[in-house]
């Protein structure tokens, strides 16, 4: 058994997944509408900034709070949800395969 070609595999199989194609549909969705694409950008790049705060120790109550009201802000436009709820479920998808892939390394 090649695991390069379980790889292949792999990818194939993440590439006929309804989260992927839900992704791929939603991101399609974004993309044609800049306001929707903008609001998802500018949460993302508030979430990153937390989380890299939150990872070094640092309690920023101020871009929590911002960063709930942005997610409620973008929450309303169905589109922009839409590809942050199937972006998550890809993620989550991924993140699973990358446990399994990992459990390797403990045994």
């Amino acid at each position: 058994m090649n695991p390069y070609d379980k790889a292949r595999e792999l990818a194939k199989a993440i590439e006929e997944s309804p989260q992927y194609k839900n992704f791929q549909e939603a991101k399609k969705l974004i993309e044609d509408k800049p306001s929707a694409k903008k609001m998802v950008e500018d949460f993302q790049k508030k979430q990153l900034e937390y989380q890299r705060k939150a990872l070094s120790g640092e309690e920023d109550p101020e871009a929590e709070n911002k960063l709930k009201e942005l997610y409620a802000a973008l929450s309303l436009d169905s589109d922009a949800a839409n590809f942050m709820n199937t972006e998550f479920s890809l993620g989550q998808m991924l993140q699973e395969i990358m446990k399994i892939l990992s459990d390797v390394l403990e045994r």
